[in-house]
């Protein structure tokens, strides 16, 4: 660029695509052509899981950004102990403020909750039962992660019930 501070009145889009703004220092000419589509995903990593929005369940300790192996822990929780909170981010260089997050509660969601940007997925008043939450994320341009995978979370029942089953 030539000059950091451009003409706020002094942009001019030319009949051939091209894009030109007037600098301090001079013109610069946009070529559209050469902006490229953002073909690298954006790196996914689960940060927390919370029960009642307060009590940390499981974090991610690793001190290098990769996600966790979801087969390394288990996570058993009482029938009354059913209101979870996934924490999220993912990163994307070229416009992180528009990631685009989906997930899926595995034997709870019918279908992929997506296009959010919250970096929070909250389930309330889970039954009794094993879930793992699956999380991706997208770029500004379609990029998608590889999948995230939540540890093994089993909800056990009241006493004299059994998992699958709606009587003792």
């Amino acid at each position: 660029m030539i000059d950091l501070e451009t003409n706020l009145s002094g942009v001019l889009e030319s009949n051939d695509g091209y894009i030109y703004f007037a600098t301090n220092g001079g013109i610069l000419r946009y070529d559209p052509y050469y902006d490229f589509q953002n073909r690298i995903p954006p790196k996914l990593n689960l940060l927390s899981i919370t029960l009642h929005s307060h009590t940390n369940l499981w974090k991610n300790t690793s001190e290098i950004y990769e996600p966790p192996d979801p087969n390394l822990s288990t996570i058993r929780l009482d029938y009354t102990q059913n209101h979870l909170t996934f924490d999220f981010i993912a990163i994307s260089f070229k416009n992180s403020y528009d990631v685009t997050y989906l997930w899926k509660m595995e034997r709870f969601d019918n279908d992929w909750v997506w296009g959010s940007r919250s970096q929070q997925a909250i389930y309330s008043s889970l039954p009794p039962g094993e879930y793992k939450l699956r999380i991706k994320a997208a770029n500004s341009d379609g990029g998608l992660s590889n999948e995230v995978l939540s540890p093994t979370i089993i909800i056990v029942p009241p006493s004299g019930k059994r998992l699958g089953s709606g009587s003792p």
